[in-house]
């Protein structure tokens, strides 16, 4: 078959997916480097001639050659599942080029088709990483787009998050390659990006404990310790360092005695109390 601007095998099983541009692309979409793991799209010319002609033909060749169509909301929420945990535990590398490619693609390929309002699909490309940095000068790291914040040259000067240091913000360098490479206005890579997760105004983030994950550690103060460790590509477990370092050395109760029959363990211990003292004051919620 004619994909991907070259000729491959039919598919015979593998985890690799061929499938139909979308509809409406005039030319051959640039299949970014990092996708080529998980699909490719069928030639833009073949996949016309397949939808000009007589339908048994198009069936025949589609179920013959194991072809799909190409359908946003399940091709890619599964690239990005696949490709964001080894991204951003360092088992794939990447380079700037190749990561604004893959958002280059992923913004063509919702603009192609209807408005997608699932939350799902937005909440797994949110997975998807951005370089970002946390500080002026710092150099920039992968980070879940949905846990980054804008950089103060595209905040409103009433935005209450301009010249506040910690936040880690998507890349001004990054941004700018994202123009370059897509030909399109700031204005949409802010409305997309926005839909990803992308913000620049306070959001509530949620700890969600998940199985696989370490207990959340407090020191015997009852400040809350984080251990440094890389993004999973796991949106809850991601979003639960989020708030551990958002909390990072909060006292979260004060002058609490152990009881001497519990065991003396900060990271047990402590938790299963510091948690009974979020719940008197109300749901979790932490206090200020």
């Amino acid at each position: 078959m004619i994909a991907s601007r070259q000729v491959i095998p039919v598919p015979d099983g593998s985890d690799l997916i061929v499938t139909l541009p979308p509809a409406g692309v005039a030319e051959d979409l640039a299949l970014p480097q990092l996708f080529e793991s998980s699909f490719v799209l069928l030639s833009t010319r073949l996949a016309e001639l397949l939808r000009s002609g007589p339908d048994t033909v198009d069936s025949w060749v589609r179920n013959r050659f194991r072809v799909s169509r190409f359908e946003a909301t399940d091709i890619l929420p599964r690239a990005v599942r696949r490709l964001a945990p080894q991204l951003l535990q360092g088992v794939l590398s990447t380079t700037m080029d190749e990561l604004a490619n893959a958002w280059v693609f992923i913004l063509e390929a919702v603009a192609s088709s209807r408005r997608i309002e699932s939350t799902d699909f937005w909440q797994d490309i949110g997975r998807f990483p951005v370089f970002a940095t946390a500080s002026p000068g710092n150099p920039p790291v992968l980070a879940p787009a949905f846990l980054a914040f804008w950089p103060d040259a595209l905040l409103s000067s009433r935005s209450p998050f301009r010249g506040v240091p910690g936040l880690r913000r998507v890349d001004e360098v990054f941004f700018t390659r994202l123009l370059d490479r897509s030909g399109k206005p700031a204005a949409k890579w802010t409305e997309f990006f926005t839909d990803v997760g992308v913000s620049g105004t306070p959001v509530l983030r949620r700890f969600s404990r998940v199985v696989t994950d370490e207990p959340a550690a407090v020191d015997p103060a009852g400040r809350v310790e984080v251990r440094a460790h890389l993004y999973q590509g796991e949106r809850q477990a991601d979003e639960n360092r989020a708030v551990m370092e958002a909390l990072a050395g909060w006292p979260l109760w004060h002058d609490v005695p152990l009881p001497s029959h519990e065991p003396q363990s900060p990271s047990v211990t402590h938790h299963r109390r510091g948690l009974r003292q979020l719940r008197g004051q109300g749901r979790g919620r932490v206090p200020r």
